[in-house]
């Protein structure tokens, strides 16, 4: 199976830190955050990967020329949704996606990796211990995951700390059939909702993966989960980007 890494957008929130490379590219521990998830992905047998570029896609290609390469050439108008269905075609079977911002362990993919289902989601449950870290006005959305025994019920983005059973980490798996359901979906919410309001999003052109998985569990799709406390952190704003190389990615390289 793929795995497709989600990484067309400018990243804003990290300030100076992008103003000439991806966020992808961007060093935490001494390292591309890119390789922080090639390697997690490597060290659990994966080892095909698409990375879906846009912004400054040609310093990726520069640096990681042995990855397939689709370009969102929308990425200034659309959103992650739209972004990983640029790499469509690279579905076929069954895949991974992930976000490009995230620096993983490869523990945390462990479980979602020997997981049974068409589809699941790979949940953090140490979210507001993470969380609890950063700055009381952080204002940024967290996905976060509501699950009743083994299948997610809600995904909501809340503001840290809350209820939520974890955090949706942007990695997730699709079995040939759970990749099916997903472009039937979001075959049938493009022709009902293109150019209007689709859950979070003002329209369905700028929604997030999370909408198309609300979406399906409203219409009573399963979506299961995988979790682990700890192995991820998501690197969006210039404050993560400090805590990231003071402490968390530390962290990560001891499994925490």
């Amino acid at each position: 199976m793929k795995v497709v890494i989600i990484g067309a957008g400018r990243g804003r929130r990290l300030g100076a830190h992008t103003d000439d490379r991806p966020k992808c590219q961007v060093a935490i521990g001494g390292r591309p955050i890119l390789d922080w998830i090639l390697d997690a992905f490597r060290a659990v047998g994966l080892e095909e990967f698409v990375f879906v570029g846009g912004y400054r896609i040609d310093s990726v290609r520069r640096g990681w020329p042995h990855l397939d390469f689709v370009e969102n050439r929308g990425w200034e108008t659309n959103n992650i949704l739209l972004s990983l269905f640029c790499a469509e075609k690279h579905m076929d079977g069954g895949f991974y996606c992930c976000y490009a911002d995230t620096i993983l362990h490869p523990r945390l993919l462990a479980p979602l990796v020997a997981a049974p289902g068409a589809i699941t989601l790979s949940v953090d449950t140490s979210w507001n211990e993470r969380h609890a870290a950063r700055p009381t006005a952080y204002d940024a959305h967290v996905e976060g995951c509501y699950v009743e025994d083994d299948r997610v019920v809600a995904i909501r983005r809340v503001i840290p700390p809350g209820d939520a059973f974890g955090e949706f980490t942007g990695v997730a798996r699709f079995t040939a059939d759970g990749a099916a359901l997903w472009r039937d979906a979001f075959e049938r919410a493009r022709a009902r909702f293109a150019g209007r309001p689709f859950h979070h999003a003002a329209t369905f052109e700028t929604s997030y993966l999370v909408d198309l998985l609300q979406e399906m569990i409203d219409a009573g799709q399963r979506v299961g989960h995988a979790a682990c406390h700890g192995g991820y952190a998501e690197i969006d704003t210039v404050e993560d980007y400090e805590l990231a190389n003071r402490s968390w990615a530390r962290q990560l390289e001891n499994g925490v």
